[in-house]
């Protein structure tokens, strides 16, 4: 993770101001005070890494448009991320995109127990 993919801790403060001003003593009560706020422009600015400040803007404009309960709470960095980056999924860590994926394979039950039984006896020919 390097320094220049953050959004400074001044642009997370800003943020965390619109977010008081759309969600009021909510959002006030999960930040009582300068100490909680410095922890947690620490943490938003860690989970928003990789975030730009166009995607903040679209994911607080997509919070805008939640409905039900969820319009009603603030949500929290990790549900922001999703909104600011709705295209990929919630929990895609941006420190590995670019790792290489093992590929999704799929074995019958027979299958599986030959490869359990190969293991199994690779280890007691070990001992």
């Amino acid at each position: 993770m390097r320094d220049d993919d953050k959004l400074s801790k001044a642009f997370i403060a800003q943020l965390f101001l619109r977010l008081q001003a759309t969600f009021g003593h909510r959002w006030i009560s999960l930040i009582p005070d300068e100490a909680t706020q410095a922890i947690a422009i620490n943490e938003w600015q860690h989970r928003l890494t990789g975030i730009s400040q166009a995607e903040v803007e679209a994911g607080f404009e997509r919070m805008a448009k939640r409905s039900g309960d969820k319009r009603d709470w603030p949500p929290g960095a990790a549900e922001f991320r999703a909104l600011c980056r709705p295209h990929r999924e919630p929990y895609q860590r941006t420190e590995f995109l670019g790792q290489p994926q093992l590929p999704h394979l799929e074995a019958s039950k027979e299958t599986a127990l030959r490869y359990i039984a190969r293991i199994r006896g690779a280890g007691q020919g070990a001992a």
